[in-house]
Parts: C-alpha cells; structure tokens; sequence
C-alpha cells in the first residue's frame, strides 16, 4: 500500500486557526491561511471538515498548495487507494495543526477539502489511517 503523506511547513507566523468561528484553535496558521485563500463550506454532518463551496474543484496539487501558503513539502511516498473510498486520497498533514485531504478523481481532477485538527483525526481514524498522523522519522525533502 503506497501513500502520499506530507507536511506543509508554514512560513509566517499567527495566531492559528479561526475559520467560520466554529473552530476556533482546532489548527495553526497555515490552516489559517488555506481558508483565507478560498471560501470554504462546511461538509454536512461532518464537523471540522470543509469543501469549496458550490462544489468548485480546485485544480491544484498539493505541492502547488504548499507553495501558496509559504510551505514545503516533506517524505512523498505515493497515493492511498483506501478500502471503501472510490477515489485515490492523499495526506497533507499541517505540523502546526490541521489538514488537507485530496480526492483524486479517474478524470485527472483533485477535490480538496480542508480539516481542523479533530475533523482530520476523525477522518483519518474511519478510513483506518489513523497511523499515518505520525511523521516519518527521517523524512526525504523534496
């Protein structure tokens, strides 16, 4: 089983994450400002884990995500292919909190959605995943 697990370093400093209010704290700064960079909508049902509102599909790969809010990346490995998730799942797990989640859809297009620290736990710990919250102990840079 081969996965994709990064972690986004964020650059800046800040006060940590905020989001719609609901959250507040549940995630740093580089959360922070992934939710600033687009507007974000709460998954139904699911608290502390967002989408783009009106489904928008962001057509942009994790390492270009790391780029935009003044990160890099750290030990990719590959992608998931998750027993009972129909699309590939990649793990971009923020080291001051937080995280993103990838779908890789078969057209080629990436949906990604945006977790507070417990709504990525959550997440991770019903797909079986939960492990890989662990960072690897000698990462490769890339």
């Amino acid at each position: 089983l081969q996965f994709l697990y990064f972690i986004v370093m964020n650059e800046g400093s800040g006060d940590g994450f905020t989001g719609d209010g609901q959250y507040v704290g549940d995630g740093g700064s580089s959360l922070q400002t992934l939710w600033n960079m687009y507007d974000w909508s709460e998954i139904k049902g699911c608290p502390g884990r967002y989408v783009l509102k009106k489904h928008v599909i962001v057509d942009t790969t994790h390492k270009e995500l790391a780029v935009l809010i003044g990160g890099s990346e750290v030990a990719i490995n590959g992608m998931l292919d998750v027993e009972g998730c129909r699309d590939r799942l990649s793990v971009a797990c923020f080291v001051d909190g937080g995280g993103l989640l990838t779908y890789h859809k078969d057209d080629g297009t990436e949906v990604h959605t945006l977790n507070t620290t417990s709504g990525l736990l959550r997440k991770l710990t019903s797909l079986g995943l939960r492990d890989i919250l662990e960072p690897p102990s000698s990462p490769s840079m890339v």
